[in-house]
């Protein structure tokens, strides 16, 4: 979880830089078939709820990820005369892999025991829409990833929009120990983020955290899972001065 301190000084850093986006604060704009270009965003947004599911099989470690398309941060992505993003645009999928690539993928290292995996890959990317509720389950997500993408003549902000990410990497044993460092609090200045541990056999393990946690082991041993739980426990009661005073009551 975040530091008081930290979020409070990423918060400034926030306001400080924030200005308002046409394409998100302004209205409907004049209808035509024109396209217009985003503002560069540097403002931090202040919530960001991320998904992730993580599944060894065979060869491969797959990791499907979901986050804000606001969170994609410095990114020129092209707009409509309405405001909506261009989805027919030739460049918006060079750009939306560019966006993967820099807030994403380069922020998630996955380890299988103990050795951190390498030759990471984007397999697909697609754009949600924000009724779209195909992270539910793997099987759904997947489907979601190798299915169509969104037809051009929807009208999609970029500020209600999901950026879906397939990733894989080469492994060489899927019953092997695997961790992951999930490094993605600065997609907000409040990051939550949900991780779904797909074993080979199906079952699934979940994972919530705030901020960056550091090393996840994503199949604990009933020690490492005790510990952890302490750990938590610990750092809840002293994150609150109610929870001391309780203690101390």
């Amino acid at each position: 979880m975040l530091a008081r301190p930290r979020v409070l000084a990423l918060l400034g850093v926030g306001l400080a830089w924030s200005t308002p986006s046409p394409a998100v604060a302004a209205g409907p704009l004049a209808s035509g078939p024109e396209s217009a270009v985003a503002p560069v965003r540097h403002e931090v947004p202040a919530d960001v709820a991320v998904q992730m599911y993580v599944r060894p099989a065979g060869d491969q470690l797959t990791l499907l990820v979901r986050v804000p398309l606001e969170s994609m941060r410095d990114v020129r992505f092209p707009l409509r005369a309405d405001g909506a993003l261009d989805l027919g645009a030739e460049e918006l999928e060079g750009l939306l892999h560019e966006a993967a690539t820099l807030w994403i993928a380069g922020y998630l290292s996955a380890f299988e025991d103990g050795r951190e995996l390498d030759d990471e890959r984007i397999v697909s990317i697609r754009l949600a829409i924000p009724s779209d509720r195909s992270f539910r389950s793997y099987d759904e997500a997947v489907a979601h990833l190798t299915g169509p993408r969104l037809a051009p003549g929807l009208g999609l902000r970029p500020d209600q929009a999901f950026l879906d990410v397939w990733l894989e990497t080469p492994i060489t044993d899927d019953a092997a120990r695997f961790s992951l460092d999930p490094r993605l609090a600065h997609l907000g200045i409040e990051t939550v983020s949900v991780i779904h541990f797909v074993l080979p056999d199906g079952a699934e393990r979940g994972f919530r955290y705030e901020g960056d946690p550091g090393l996840v082991d994503l199949d604990p041993s009933w020690f490492g899972a005790l510990f952890r739980y302490i750990a938590l426990g610990v750092e809840h009661i002293l994150g609150g001065l109610d929870h001391l005073l309780f203690v101390l009551c």
